[in-house]
């Protein structure tokens, strides 16, 4: 083997060695051996000279490829390029970490050549056997050196070889990221409703995971007497994909149609196999109006009724926004309305604001009537989602108040001279009077002559009875007049007899009678 130079840089030595990667373990170890540096003794003659400095030279070598840019070590030797036999001299050992990780359990092994008698300079920390120095270093850091020093001389002359093993471990690792998407839902109803609002429907999806959670589709089936803007009972919603953290959400309107406490649940799912369900319940209320109004069922025309409208909330909501509204119908006129009632023509109203469940308002109205009749008198209460309706029927009738006036015309008459009768029949009431029969009754002193009706009725005489042909009606605030002529017979303080008879008043006639002085 040749001599090295001082001049050498990186000697293309031969090296024995293995290098290699345990997959099992994913670690890497290297044994290395470098049987590199030959010292060259020199030979008596030359012993016999005198002295001279050393020249230096360095041995490198990169393991396992022996490029320093794609291997994992650099062993360095540094040592005089030739020695004499029985001169102790000193050479250096670096081991250099060339990689940007650390490598672990590293042994380091010099073996000194045949010939070649080595002590250990430093470092401290080495274990000895077989004539060699072995290192065990835990840990040597990326980039890092290990150097070794050692004292030696050489007992025979020609070339001797040292030989430094390298093994050690190291870690190649790949990451591998491990995540798990998760599903959570939520789900918010309005815990009140009235039947008539809708009901709003809020769907929160979240993955809470570290993973993406793919093919998310919401599902939401309404309970029975529920439906969806468009009349459907199922909903579903595609989301997509959801990243980690990332919620998403969903909104819709439901209808009921049944009041009652509803428990409607919501459920999502994703690629493999998420899944969840939230649910959520709501009651469904709604206000019911109870209307009743009563009042008298007859009445006389001109006398005022009264009639009390009683409203009630018999639902399980509150009634908003009451309005109590009586229609009055022709015939009839308003007179007053209690409790705040207003009166725009033939109507009256009340604003009664809000109506608690079980609460109730009585209201009352008073009217008369122009005329008589039969009346259908309605009611009716409005609020929000509620109504109702209620009647009480009126009949009313007049009074038919006949007046019955007799006058004679001459009142004192000579005897035998004539006196006429007038007999004034006055309806001062409210309804017609019927079948209107005057029968009158001539006094002893005088005899009939004769008589005239109303309208060219004609009357009867029976010896002292005169009886006229009834009358079929007689309007309210109308008079009849009957007109009867008698001759005075004889001296004396008359009584002229007439009697009414109406079909209103039945077998209570009405009676009355005119004096006369007859001399």
């Amino acid at each position: 083997m040749p001599v090295l130079s001082q001049s050498d840089q990186i000697s293309p030595f031969i090296h024995s060695g293995v290098f290699g990667m345990n997959r099992s373990s994913s670690r890497w170890s290297s044994v290395a051996t470098a049987a590199l540096v030959t010292f060259a003794a020199l030979s008596a003659a030359a012993s016999a000279q005198p002295a001279a400095r050393a020249s230096l030279g360095t041995v490198r070598e990169a393991f396992p490829t022996g490029d320093p840019r794609t291997s994992v070590y650099l062993i360095e030797r540094e040592a005089p390029s030739d020695v004499r036999v029985g001169t102790e001299f000193e050479y250096i050992l670096r081991l250099t970490n060339l990689t940007p990780a650390p490598l672990n359990n590293v042994v380091i092994t010099e073996q000194p050549g045949e010939g070649l008698d080595m002590k250990l300079a430093g470092p401290e920390g080495f274990r000895q056997g077989g004539g060699g120095f072995t290192w065990e270093i835990a840990t040597l850091p990326a980039r890092a050196q290990h150097v070794m020093r050692f004292r030696a001389s050489a007992t025979r002359t020609g070339e001797i070889t040292n030989c430094c093993n390298v093994t050690f471990t190291t870690r190649s690792c790949g990451g591998l990221r491990v995540v798990e998407p998760q599903l959570t839902i939520e789900k918010f109803m309005p815990p009140e409703v009235v039947i008539c609002d809708p009901i709003p429907v809020r769907i929160v999806v979240t993955n809470p995971g570290s993973g993406t959670a793919d093919n998310v589709v919401i599902r939401d089936m309404l309970p029975d007497g529920w439906t969806g803007e468009n009349g459907q009972r199922a909903f579903e919603s595609s989301v997509g994909s959801l990243g980690p953290g990332q919620s998403r959400e969903v909104t819709f309107r439901a209808k009921a149609n049944a009041v009652g406490s509803f428990r409607n649940c919501a459920s999502v799912e994703g690629g493999g196999n998420l899944k969840a369900e939230a649910c959520a319940e709501t009651r469904v209320t709604q206000p019911r109006l109870e209307l009743v109004k009563t009042g008298r069922s007859e009445q006389y025309l001109g006398r005022p009724s009264t009639f009390d409208i009683t409203v009630r909330n018999s639902g399980d909501a509150i009634a908003r926004d009451v309005i109590v509204t009586d229609t009055i119908p022709a015939g009839l006129r308003p007179l007053r309305a209690t409790q705040g009632g207003r009166v725009s023509g033939n109507q009256l109203s009340w604003s009664l604001g809000a109506l608690d469940p079980g609460a109730s308002r009585t209201l009352q109205v008073e009217c008369i009537a122009d005329q008589a009749g039969q009346f259908r008198n309605v009611a009716s209460a409005r609020g929000y989602c509620c109504e109702a309706a209620a009647e009480a029927p009126l009949v009313v009738r007049g009074i038919p108040a006949v007046l019955l006036e007799v006058v004679d015309e001459n009142d004192p008459d000579e005897i035998g001279t004539d006196e006429e009768y007038l007999i004034t029949v006055t309806n001062q009431g409210s309804a017609p009077a019927t079948n209107i029969r005057i029968i009158c009754e001539v006094q002893p002193e005088a005899d009939y002559l004769s008589s005239r009706g109303e309208g060219g009725l004609q009357a009867s005489v029976s010896g002292k009875t005169v009886t006229f042909a009834p009358l079929p009606s007689l309007a309210p605030k109308a008079q009849a007049r009957f007109y009867v002529v008698v001759k005075g017979t004889r001296e004396g303080d008359t009584r002229f007899k007439v009697t009414l008879f109406t079909n209103e008043t039945g077998e209570r006639p009405i009676e009355e009678t005119e004096a006369t002085r007859f001399y």
